[in-house]
């Protein structure tokens, strides 16, 4: 019997090219025959989502995988009749990950899709269902170069409207909002400037919300979620006054 099954990782997070490497202990407390003990480095997405129109619902679901790389620890050959005996094992792994672009961990717990990347480590016994199993999850991080040109150049919007009320109208609100870069990376603050001309006889207050949105795709369909991940406001801000408005330190890429 297998007792103890454990994974001792040396990483905590994945990046094409990088290296996983880590020990698999387990203790035995009878001796018995076993196939093999092998590391198996996975990454797969998952989609799931219903439809419901009258009373039909379809259903949709797709997989994809990324990684299945597989290193034999222990096998039964290293051993009469591989048999192992009472007592404690540990086996040292090292696998490298393709140095190729792969999507980043995504989603959370019954989100419609996610994202995962993680080790396996496998105790075969010959029949697959009564396996020893342990796994561990490592997050894989995206390595994106934002000194792209395109990724590194300014962007700004301009827009003007004009409040009426019945025949009378206030004058013009002009909102302009300026970033000095379009790519930004994760815990980095988006310095937003926002250049408000309110001329009409309001007070108005500012809002800077940074949206997701995800697009999940299976079977030929797809299904759009969407929503603010972080919303900041201003203060109220006066009628017929300029006001250049920054949300500060505020911002950031979660």
């Amino acid at each position: 019997m297998v007792k103890d099954l454990k994974l001792i990782l040396n990483q905590q997070s994945l990046i094409p090219g990088s290296e996983v490497s880590g020990v698999l202990s387990f203790r035995v407390t009878e001796a018995k025959s076993y196939k093999y003990a092998k590391i198996n480095l996975f990454g797969r997405a998952h989609v799931h989502w219903s439809e419901t129109t009258g009373q039909t619902t379809h259903y949709y679901s797709a997989t994809r995988e990324y990684l299945n790389l597989h290193v034999l620890v222990w096998s039964k050959r290293r051993s009469p009749n591989g048999i192992l005996h009472p007592g404690p094992y540990s086996f040292p792994f090292q696998i490298t990950i393709p140095n190729q672009p792969l999507p980043p961990t995504f989603g959370r717990k019954n989100a419609i899709g996610s994202i995962r990347y993680g080790v396996e480590g496998r105790i075969g016994t010959g029949a697959l269902k009564f396996d020893h199993v342990v796994q561990a999850e490592l997050p894989f991080v995206e390595v994106v170069d934002i000194n792209f040109p395109q990724l590194q150049a300014p962007a700004r919007r301009e827009v003007t409207k004009t409040i009426c009320c019945l025949c009378c109208a206030s004058g013009p609100i002009t909102l302009s909002v300026e970033i000095p870069r379009t790519g930004f990376c994760i815990g980095e603050v988006i310095p937003l400037s926002v250049n408000l001309e309110n001329g009409s006889n309001r007070q108005i207050q500012l809002s800077a919300t940074l949206q997701q949105r995800v697009v999940y795709r299976a079977q030929g369909n797809c299904t759009y979620v969407g929503g603010p991940v972080l919303r900041l406001l201003s203060e109220r801000l006066q009628p017929r006054t300029p006001t250049l408005w920054s949300p500060g330190d505020n911002l950031i890429i979660p």
